[in-house]
């Protein structure tokens, strides 16, 4: 598990929002998109360490050539309501244009969660996961972020058990990636 993704994996998983679960993916969206896996209690790393990183996968925008990553970060979602008319140049200033009504941002936003919950509509069929628990500061861009990404996974989801999964905001806030740290320090 070597980056935050995969340490934010193994807190949510030992003392936050996915503790106890079977399986979890924990995803950060921020200026990029991480993620980390947590199957039976075990951190999955790979053969490298790298495995979770959810934002270099394809999304299915633009036939697949753009990366998660780059629809669905906070810089991504920035650049795109720009080329949409919106004067902004910050995510706080999509957030804040957003609460008051601009529909440029707010569709920049809902724009990021689609693609988000569609791809964690993929890894859930792929992994079986019990919960999905959400960190990162661009998942702050709206109150209602979480729910849009777990509409979008019902939406996506093809399987029953993929939809059953449950998306949560992270239970540690800002502090998980370096409780995952503590926890892969400290636990057998």
């Amino acid at each position: 598990m070597r980056h935050d993704g995969g340490a934010l994996a193994m807190a949510e998983s030992w003392l936050g929002a996915a503790r106890g679960t079977a399986a979890s993916l924990s995803i950060v969206v921020s200026t990029g998109v991480g993620g980390g896996i947590v199957i039976g209690g075990r951190p999955i790393g790979g053969r490298t360490g790298n495995a979770g990183h959810l934002g270099q996968t394809h999304a299915a925008e633009q036939g697949g050539e753009l990366t998660l990553e780059e629809v669905a970060s906070g810089p991504s979602s920035v650049r795109w309501a720009q080329l949409n008319g919106w004067q902004g140049t910050t995510g706080e200033q999509l957030s804040d244009d957003a609460r008051r009504g601009d529909r440029v941002a707010r569709a920049a936003i809902e724009r990021s969660a689609a693609a988000v919950g569609r791809a964690l509509a993929d890894a859930s069929t792929l992994l079986d996961l019990e919960v999905i628990a959400i960190s990162g500061g661009f998942s702050f861009v709206a109150d209602d972020y979480v729910e849009l990404v777990a509409a979008s996974l019902a939406k996506w989801a093809e399987l029953p058990y993929a939809r059953a999964t449950r998306v949560v905001r992270s239970g540690l806030g800002a502090d998980g990636p370096l409780i995952g740290a503590a926890a892969l320090a400290l636990r057998p």
